[in-house]
């Protein structure tokens, strides 16, 4: 496990569910030790190196990491940079009735930082909405999900209306499988709001609801200040003069540690530069790993506007998106127990040409078994390659349990379940490309 704290109930329940999973094994496949204790490893160390926030100390290093790995396996390496932007501040909270919990700033108004506020205290409860809140700090409460991006209608439509009714501050409640704090994606450059945006835990929240109803007023403290900074792309080039061009992307940054929701995209992006070159010798290879996902993807969609090859130069697009790959768990009593397996709440996209070979190269993998076409859209980043018109796209992603949550450590990824995956999408790059 990582440094990352963990409730002493899901740590006794890792424990018991880790011994249960070391005599596991998938059923009808070789897999070769050595290649699975390498995933592992890249693993291990890309947890190790912290919350992955844009910019952050964390992000960088692990940016140097892959830039030297792509160069260990023979691409010319580059970075590209791009803008990100940090929130420093000193322990926000909301205080309601002499209770106080931890809050965290998600967005600001006009002025790029926010100190705090007293003021009348109202409580939305899903999904009921109050009809005035002029001059109140509205705390929201947000319908139980795996959670994502303040993109997402029904936060969106929330926080319109907070700050339509004249709202001095908004405190979203992200209620989720952990119950714990979900951090959202959002815009790098948006519309200034006249109030702040904060994000609470349902868990602190049940500290402090007794105090809600009995309380007229709240304080939210955030005494925060946000600021710009740059983050890098690293691009890794083989360039053979083909006339083709194979793309493998994958996000590396992201608002925790990011064990489970990118920790199977870094660890395939990894095994496929090193076998890539060998496997597919009559294309050009361009391997992108981005930052500055959490600001509504910036990183991918830079790429595409300024470096990407032109779809009718391009053989095939695999993005490694989020969390495809992550750990399951079971629920039960609100305690989560962990599993064996992966979770099935992922997602395999392709373009319609590639469906049956998609099927047929994930056939028994839950989730990832059933593919979708491009035709519906895509997801995320996966949505910008779509759109952008190439032709031969193949998307992974999904969200865990602990997705865009500070727990998100290595009890929620397992290597024999990244390699399990990777194999497959081994598979089926080989049956979509005329090598």
């Amino acid at each position: 496990m990582s440094n990352v704290s963990v409730t002493p109930s899901r740590r006794a329940l890792l424990a018991a569910g880790t011994l249960a999973l070391s005599g596991c094994a998938s059923a009808g496949k070789a897999r070769s030790q050595s290649t699975e204790e390498q995933i592992g490893a890249d693993l291990a160390a890309y947890v190790a190196f912290g919350e992955k926030n844009a910019g952050g100390a964390g992000d960088t290093a692990t940016g140097a990491w892959i830039e030297a790995r792509l160069a260990s396996a023979g691409f010319s390496t580059q970075r590209h940079t791009l803008a990100a932007a940090a929130i420093e501040g000193r322990d926000p909270v909301i205080e309601i009735g002499g209770m106080r919990v931890p809050v965290v700033a998600h967005t600001f108004g006009p002025g790029g930082g926010f100190d705090s506020i007293q003021a009348p205290l109202q409580v939305w409860g899903a999904p009921s909405i109050a009809v005035d809140s002029a001059g109140a700090i509205v705390v929201a409460h947000l319908p139980n999900q795996r959670w994502s991006s303040a993109e997402q209608p029904a936060i969106r439509q929330t926080i319109e209306r907070a700050f339509s009714q004249d709202a001095v501050a908004l405190v979203l409640v992200t209620h989720g499988p952990t119950r714990e704090l979900i951090k959202l994606n959002r815009r790098l450059q948006s519309a200034p709001r006249p109030g702040p945006v904060a994000l609470l835990a349902p868990r602190d929240w049940g500290q402090i609801a007794a105090s809600a109803i009995a309380a007229p007023t709240a304080v939210l403290a955030l005494r925060a200040l946000e600021r710009r900074r740059e983050a890098f792309n690293v691009i890794g080039r083989l360039d053979r003069g083909a006339p083709f061009t194979i793309i493998v992307s994958t996000p590396r940054s992201g608002w925790t540690t990011c064990a489970g929701e990118r920790g199977p995209g870094i660890a395939a992006f990894l095994a496929l530069a090193q076998q890539a070159p060998r496997r597919f010798p009559r294309h050009n290879l361009l391997f992108l790993c981005t930052s500055s996902h959490e600001f509504e993807n910036a990183g991918n969609a830079a790429i595409i506007e300024q470096l990407a090859p032109a779809p009718e130069q391009t053989a095939l697009w695999l993005h490694l998106g989020a969390g495809f790959a992550a750990r399951d768990w079971h629920e039960s009593g609100g305690q989560l127990a962990p599993l064996p397996s992966a979770d099935p709440q992922r997602f395999l996209i392709t373009s319609p040409h590639l469906l049956e070979t998609a099927r047929a190269a994930f056939t028994g993998l839950p989730g990832l078994e059933a593919p979708y076409s491009t035709e519906g859209g895509g997801v995320g980043e996966l949505s910008n390659i779509i759109a952008a018109g190439y032709a031969a796209v193949i998307g992974l992603l999904g969200a865990h349990r602990f997705h865009h949550v500070a727990q998100d450590d290595m009890g929620c990824v397992d290597a024999m379940q990244v390699s399990e995956a990777i194999i497959r999408i081994e598979h089926l790059m080989q049956g979509s490309v005329s090598i």
